[in-house]
């Protein structure tokens, strides 16, 4: 088994532009609004295939149908659908105020699904903003008259966004991105969101998109509830991050049931072959270089999203100093 990487799936956004193109050489036409790409994805709406080697054109699907356990994986996490999503957003205007269902809510929200997700910011324009959480003592009756009066924005919380801030957002916490941010996106493999507050913007009609009033209320997290998602170190995380540390000098950025994610920095010197002993994926932030596993070279370079198996015979070659996010399954699925 070699590193694997994957084809980007581009989705247009009204608050995209082509400015994956210009960061990380993505093929982005100069005419597009992309707002996501989504780098390793298994949704009824976008699957990922993998983009050369031995199993080049393979959808997601089949290769972990076909070959997850040889890859690494349990049984459960090579079935429908992935534990992961990845992606990248680039935000030019500001999305919309949304909130995603915990468990709670799935039990009573038709055909919705669980979603939870970190933000690493990778690029920030200046007085950019993250809106991340409620002000403290918000309560239910506000946050519907605010929605009902347009008002929302006065009760959330705001961060001055920069480069290398992280977020993590589990399902209940409302937020959005602000605009001028570009961000890479680990979560859970859902699309359910549910629209609080677009901003009072309308179309050249007078349109507003629609809200998800009575979703959003069953799901809003009134306090902020990020500890209770945040799980207690254990030989899983303590196996993670030693896989991070024979990569480069590591920095934890969160834990939770679901995935684990570390930062990883990079020198320009080949490792030694080291022993994967779970498979990890590893964004390439900044810089480019080479896996070699077992006798297979597989280059990488910035922006490329890459699985790597588990193996005991495997060496990066880093061409110059870089940046990854690390991650991997965590002992629950979603």
């Amino acid at each position: 088994m070699q590193p694997i990487k994957f084809k980007p799936i581009f989705k247009e956004r009204i608050w995209g532009s082509n400015n994956l193109n210009t960061f990380f050489g993505k093929d982005v036409a100069s005419s597009d609004l992309i707002g996501e790409s989504w780098e390793l994805a298994d949704l009824s709406n976008g699957v990922s295939q993998v983009d050369g080697g031995d199993f080049d054109g393979l959808s997601l699907r089949d290769l972990l149908e076909r070959h997850g356990q040889a890859l690494g994986f349990t049984q459960a996490q090579s079935s429908f659908s992935f534990g992961l999503l990845i992606k990248f957003l680039d935000a030019q205007d500001d999305l919309s105020v949304q909130v995603h269902p915990d468990l709670t809510a799935v039990k009573v929200l038709p055909q919705a699904r669980l979603k939870t997700e970190c933000w690493y910011v990778i690029d920030a324009k200046e007085n950019a903003i993250i809106y991340c959480g409620l002000k403290p003592g918000t309560s239910k009756d506000d946050l519907r008259n605010a929605i009902t009066a347009g008002t929302v924005q006065e009760l959330l919380l705001q961060h001055h966004a920069k480069k290398g801030d992280f977020y993590f957002l589990p399902a209940g916490c409302v937020h959005a991105i602000g605009a001028g941010i570009l961000i890479a996106e680990i979560q859970t493999p859902s699309d359910t969101t549910y629209r609080i507050f677009d901003w009072n913007r309308t179309d050249a009609s007078g349109n507003s998109r629609e809200l998800h009033i009575e979703q959003s209320l069953i799901c809003a997290h009134l306090e902020d509830r990020t500890n209770d998602f945040i799980i207690a170190d254990n030989n899983d995380t303590k196996q993670f991050l030693d896989i991070c540390h024979t990569f480069g000098t590591t920095k934890s950025l969160v834990n939770c049931p679901y995935f684990y994610v570390a930062h990883v920095t990079t020198t320009p010197s080949r490792s030694q072959a080291i022993t994967i002993e779970k498979p990890v994926v590893m964004i390439a932030l900044t810089g480019n270089g080479e896996f070699i596993c077992e006798g297979k070279t597989v280059s990488y370079r910035k922006g490329d999203t890459i699985m790597i198996p588990k193996t005991d015979d495997l060496s990066l070659n880093p061409d110059e100093t870089g940046e990854f996010l690390v991650t991997c399954l965590g002992l629950e699925s979603a």
